[in-house]
């Protein structure tokens, strides 16, 4: 019982940890493009 518990409650971290990652790097994948257009639409 206590080690299903425990179990649960890795793999919740762990689901919610690459949730974290994956919407961080897809906001910095976001920033990157952004700050490549304006660079490119202010050298046009």
């Amino acid at each position: 019982m206590h080690f299903t518990s425990f179990c649960r409650l890795l793999g919740l971290v762990l689901c919610s940890n690459a949730l974290i990652v994956y919407v961080a790097l897809d906001s910095l994948r976001l920033a990157v493009v952004t700050t490549l257009a304006c660079s490119l639409l202010l050298q046009a």
